[in-house]
């Protein structure tokens, strides 16, 4: 008979707690049976072996249970860690979809994006493969916008969502227009999202400085060409020396140059929260990856504030 085993980690799991707990019960019924025999031939060392062994059994019997449920509560955060990663790309592909047909063309340059923001997302050639199947249907396809924003606010927080909507602009600028059809729809999106006109202001200065950097790109580099004969596409490794002119300092921070140092101080030290990687951990190695970069980025316009202000 064929087994079907949907995670062969929890079916090695499931055997090792059953073989474990068949040793316990082994270990009571011959325990009980050496009291009875003690018992009936007076054998005061043979009751007392006994009701030892039959306290450890309990013992043990108690901590398998405990253990069993620690394995199983950690195979199902990983799996709706798991859950929630996939609906965030999802609802990520559904909303690339409606930047890519703002304007009724479907231009090259702005699938090549696509196709990088899933290369990054997606691990392995398989699923990019799927996922650009998905992107296909999901064109072809009306959306409802207004659901998949409530989704992303309900299961978002500041930085997922954020993180989400720079790569909408990463689709718009692929072809160095934002032109006037995409506005509108990057608008209604941020409206939905719930992005207000300073912050989106304080987004799209990060995300532009993002982009200069060439976050949002691969690149080929000669180390993955060289790999298994293919020329596959990698992360750029090279190490940036991020600048920041003042200006853009203060528009990365969401403040001017007429606030007051205690407040940059305040706005600082909320975005440091707000882009703690470990706050998107659950969407995935990019998503981190995103929200690191977009924290460096902070961190360097703070500096070149402070440096500024004389703050200290």
């Amino acid at each position: 008979m064929d087994v079907y085993v949907d995670n062969p980690h929890i079916f090695v799991t499931k055997y090792r707690v059953m073989t474990k707990r068949s040793l316990i019960a082994f270990l009571i019924f011959g325990s009980v049976f050496g009291i009875i025999l003690g018992l009936f031939f007076n054998s005061i060392y043979a009751t007392i072996v006994g009701f030892g062994i039959v306290l450890f059994a309990v013992y043990e019997k108690k901590e398998s249970d405990n253990n069993e449920k620690d394995t199983f509560n950690n195979d199902a955060n990983k799996e709706e860690e798991d859950e929630e990663e996939k609906l965030f790309k999802y609802n990520l592909l559904v909303l690339l979809a409606e930047v890519m047909k703002a304007d009724g063309k479907l231009k090259s340059r702005e699938l090549d994006s696509v196709k990088s923001t899933i290369r990054r997302y997606y691990r392995s050639e398989s699923e990019q493969k799927a996922a650009l199947k998905q992107f296909q249907l999901i064109l072809k396809t009306r959306n409802n916008i207004h659901d998949v924003c409530n989704f992303i606010n309900d299961q978002l927080d500041d930085v997922g969502v954020t993180e989400l909507f720079m790569e909408l602009l990463a689709v718009a600028y692929a072809d160095d227009d934002f032109n006037d059809k995409e506005k509108p729809v990057i608008k209604q999106i941020r409206n939905l999202l719930g992005i207000s006109t300073q912050e989106y202001q304080r987004i799209y200065a990060l995300f532009m400085k993002k982009r200069q950097d060439g976050y949002y790109r691969y690149k080929k580099t000669e180390q993955s060409k060289k790999s298994n004969g293919k020329q596959n596409e990698s992360y750029d490794q090279t190490t940036r020396v991020i600048t920041i002119k003042e200006q853009e300092a203060y528009n990365i921070l969401g403040v001017s140059e007429n606030t007051s140092d205690e407040e940059i101080k305040k706005a600082y030290r909320a975005l440091a929260i707000m882009y703690h990687p470990d706050k998107v951990s659950s969407l995935g190695d990019e998503a981190v990856r995103q929200a690191t970069e977009s924290m460096k980025q902070i961190n360097q316009a703070w500096n070149v504030v402070k440096e500024a202000r004389g703050i200290k």
